[in-house]
């Protein structure tokens, strides 16, 4: 049995309405309803999900066009057509533009509709699986990533547990030795005993540097369970699958995240020197924008022999933010650069690599509608430019 698709007639021609709704009734997978107002298929959408909505161009309390754009944006998966008189094609086709998947003017063939709305469901459907296809390949290369880090995650994560089961062990021998003095205090006050002897027993215990050292070991082990706290985290939110949905965030947050994953590949190859400018909230995917980093920065790392540099900054300009990270490192020849985001391409060896990392990082950038460039030379280094529109 094939899927039901749902239409929602929106025309305060009563008589149209009518007309479709019958038509509609002939075909075995159409279910339709019927508003005549822009307020009404508001209310519609609210409380019921519609593959199609078929929108009158003039409306008593919308322009179809303000109309279209509203239902576009309240449900992103909606299907829209518009419906038209012949004086008002003109629009129609610019409704096109702005998202719609045809027209119809009247009178119209219900055949010719009914043939374009199940074109456009297939076409609807074959782009829900390429970009659940998508999606998999997005997150296969990321678990890839993670894998050619996971070794120097682990020693980012094993540094601080090795100091702070360090300091727990001091800190409990100098427990040891305030309860030893603790008690030879009490039995003191209880004798009566001299002081003289309680303070020989304070410098024998070393207690004054004791009580110095314990604020030290703990503000130290604090400061390495909150990096370890970090890394989990940022490697936790980097690692999980992509909900697809987009949310308000700082793009220098994210720089830093990515940093924080992948700076075991770089602390030993090279300094890193960070110029973050001051930039606004964007609509974005943290996670996706956290991997088009990661690969870079990775990549910059891997091109340094010993003692690089990677220079990383960030602007706003013209409301567009702007994210360059440099290499000082072999630099790559125009042929490569030209390959460079071909899905599979990679100068690595066998095993090293999947070929995926940049073609991925460039659908990325894509789906943020901004744009990646890259410019190498070789002997000198690498510099990758991201540019991406601020969207509220």
């Amino acid at each position: 049995m094939s899927e039901v698709i749902n239409i929602l007639i929106i025309d305060d021609n009563h008589e149209i309405c009518q007309i479709m709704q019958e038509s509609f009734k002939l075909q075995d997978n159409f279910r339709s309803t019927a508003v005549y107002c822009g307020n009404d298929a508001i209310k519609a959408l609210e409380q019921e999900n519609f593959d199609i909505a078929l929108v009158d161009i003039d409306l008593p309390d919308y322009d179809g066009r303000i109309l279209l754009k509203v239902l576009l944006k309240q449900h992103p998966d909606l299907l829209c057509a518009m419906i038209t008189g012949r004086d008002s094609t003109t629009n129609a086709i610019k409704a096109l533009k702005e998202g719609a998947f045809g027209y119809f003017a009247k009178p119209f063939a219900i055949e010719e509709v009914s043939h374009d709305i199940q074109e456009a469901i297939e076409k609807r459907n074959l782009t829900r699986k390429l970009k659940a296809s998508q999606a998999q390949v997005v997150q296969q290369e990321k678990m890839a990533v993670i894998g050619q880090l996971a070794a120097g995650v682990a020693h980012e994560v094993n540094n601080p547990v090795g100091f702070i089961n360090s300091n727990l062990t001091t800190l409990r021998k100098y427990f040891g030795r305030l309860q030893e003095f603790i008690t030879a205090q009490d039995t003191a006050l209880q004798q009566h005993s001299p002081t003289a002897d309680i303070d020989e027993l304070r410098k024998k215990l070393n207690l004054d540097y004791i009580l110095a050292d314990i604020s030290d070991l703990i503000n130290e082990s604090q400061d390495g369970t909150e990096r370890i706290k970090k890394i989990v985290q940022d490697l936790k939110l980097f690692s999980r699958q992509d909900s697809g949905q987009k949310e308000m965030a700082d793009i220098n947050e994210v720089v830093e995240s990515a940093l924080n994953i992948a700076w075991n590949e770089l602390k030993y190859k090279c300094t890193v020197n960070k110029n973050l400018g001051k930039l606004p909230l964007t609509m974005c995917s943290p996670q996706k924008l956290s991997q088009v980093f990661i690969n870079i920065l990775v990549n910059g790392a891997h091109s340094i022999e010993k003692n690089g540099e990677i220079d990383i900054n960030t602007t706003h300009n013209d409301n567009e933010i702007v994210v360059t990270i440099a290499d000082n490192g072999c630099g790559m020849p125009k042929d490569v650069v030209a390959k460079i985001f071909d899905p599979f391409f990679t100068t690595k060896e066998p095993g090293k690599g999947t070929g995926l990392g940049m073609s991925v990082a460039a659908e990325i950038i894509k789906a943020h509608a901004g744009r990646i460039e890259v410019d190498s030379t070789p002997g000198r280094g690498t510099v990758f430019k991201i540019k991406i529109p601020v969207q509220e």
